[in-house]
């Protein structure tokens, strides 16, 4: 069984989360003992930086020999389009099935092969000022023309699920719900790694963290503004660390950090080594993550595998991934998010209640779950079996509402 994935997601710039998604699920594979080959667009150099090079069920593409133009200065997107959407086509009918990982396909589809799609969000279909023209424009066409053409899709969470069908009426016995997992590197950290960390960010006292890509929908705005409210009426002594590189439209960000004032209490660090991800999250009070809208939200659970408590929305797939571990709130209620801040700041007794609860529910989310589920869904489609119906609209679109963005 000969398996086409499309892996130029781990050439995107950064370690986002689709990044984040790629590794995962090929090492997650390689860990398994399924008999299949897997043909990735994915340069020998970065297969063996994965330790997956030497597993003989993967194999480098043709295609690969694109990846090179990849690092033509401004060419990268051009050549990325080209290749998801006529090159791989082209080649799909000498496989038995071919898997995308982000969100959408090839607009013309795959033939008579078989496509799965891994959808993580369909935010640019959604009446939603996150992304600006032509980007917008651009990736809701090629959403609303390829998904519907997918044999199957994997959905990380059941709210995005409910966009799918309610956006593109697409059937709901032709795609499975199946949670991203967490990297193993998301345990605990020791207290010698703690103090490293407090030493390279000059991290003196108690803090609170972000991780995430800086963009409109992360609402870090909103949290600088409240945790300067909060920090003066309570005098507290915590710092706020965001750790994550200015993504994209992030003017209301440095407007905000301009206006607060904090100095040395407000650390931006920008983009962290993948290491010092851990440590810093274990060292912290709490991960404060109140976006206003994603198709999963990773930090939630790899904070909560960690061992630290998690402020985070109740909205979009935040309330169903974080859970009853998670102290759920309002993003866009200012009041909401300053009384939160300080309860987790003051409040040691709820922390280790909620840092209990917190490792216990991240342990549902596990990649080597998820690649036998995907390892299924590949026999499934190979044998050219149906999925079975495994989701129905459900009540969960009632209690996970996406606010009105004021």
């Amino acid at each position: 069984m000969r398996i086409l994935i499309n892996t130029l997601p781990y050439y995107n710039k950064g370690l986002g989360g689709l990044r984040t998604y790629t590794v995962g699920l090929l090492k997650a594979l390689h860990a398994s003992d399924a008999d299949m080959e897997w043909h990735l667009v994915l340069r020998r150099a970065d297969m063996e930086e994965l330790g997956i090079a030497s597993d003989p069920r993967f194999k480098c593409a043709p295609t690969t020999a694109l990846t090179r133009l990849f690092k033509i200065p401004g060419a990268r997107f051009g050549w990325r389009h080209i290749a998801e959407q006529t090159v791989l086509p082209l080649v799909a009918g000498g496989y038995d099935v071919v898997h995308y990982l982000d969100s959408y396909g090839p607009m013309g589809g795959t033939g008579r092969t078989p496509l799965l799609l891994t959808i993580h969000d369909i935010i640019p279909l959604m009446d939603k000022p996150y992304f600006s023209g032509w980007v917008k424009t651009y990736l809701s066409r090629l959403m609303r023309h390829s998904i519907p053409k997918a044999t199957a899709l994997i959905i990380d969470s059941r709210v995005t699920a409910d966009d799918v069908v309610a956006k593109l009426a697409y059937p709901a016995n032709r795609f499975m719900i199946v949670p991203i997992g967490i990297n193993d590197r998301f345990t605990p950290a020791t207290a010698t790694e703690m103090q490293r960390v407090r030493g390279t960010y000059a991290l003196a006292g108690p803090y609170l963290i972000f991780v995430g890509g800086i963009s409109p929908r992360k609402n870090v705005a909103r949290l600088i503004r409240a945790f300067a409210e909060v920090k003066a009426r309570y005098r507290l002594p915590h710092q706020l660390v965001l750790a994550g590189k200015l993504a994209w439209e992030f003017e209301d960000v440095l407007q905000a950090i301009e206006e607060v004032k904090l100095g040395a209490d407000l650390k931006v660090l920008g983009h962290v080594p993948d290491g010092d991800i851990p440590p810093l999250i274990t060292g912290a009070d709490a991960m404060t993550f109140i976006s206003i809208d994603e198709g999963f939200g990773l930090p939630v659970v790899e904070a909560m595998a960690c061992g630290t408590p998690v402020l985070t929305s109740n909205v979009s797939s935040l309330a169903e991934v974080g859970g009853d571990a998670a102290m759920l709130i309002n993003p866009l209620d200012d009041q909401a998010i300053q009384t939160a801040l300080a309860q987790l700041c003051q409040d040691a007794p709820l922390r280790e209640q909620m840092r209990a609860r917190g490792l216990a529910h991240a342990g549902r989310y596990r990649w080597p779950v998820v690649a036998d589920t995907v390892i299924s869904i590949y026999q499934h489609l190979a044998q050219r079996v149906p999925l079975s119906a495994s989701y129905q609209l459900s009540s969960v679109t009632a209690t996970a509402k996406r606010p009105a963005i004021k």
